[in-house]
């Protein structure tokens, strides 16, 4: 893994963080980004996270893919002068 890749990882976890700390629809569940994985061409990111309690983890995931997906790549687009977008 490149030096860039790796400064561009955590700059994203730390983003994607934020916002959901800031998006989610009940205070009672906790989800933490574990790490962020580009690929070498950085047009596409994996973002590893963890759902506490467990149940909430299909309801979690259904959320993030539903309704946030559009809205983290909007701020990112904002935040990021790259030249692919993740």
């Amino acid at each position: 893994m490149t030096r860039r890749q790796e400064k561009l990882n955590s700059f994203l976890q730390k983003l994607i963080a934020e916002f959901l700390e800031a998006s989610l629809p009940s205070r009672s569940i906790l989800v933490s980004v574990l790490r962020v994985e580009t690929f070498k061409d950085l047009r596409m990111a994996k973002v590893f996270i963890s759902v506490l309690p467990e149940e909430k983890t299909d309801e979690i995931l259904e959320f993030l893919n539903k309704e946030i997906k559009r809205e983290i790549k909007l701020r990112l687009s904002k935040n990021l002068k790259i030249k692919f977008l993740p």
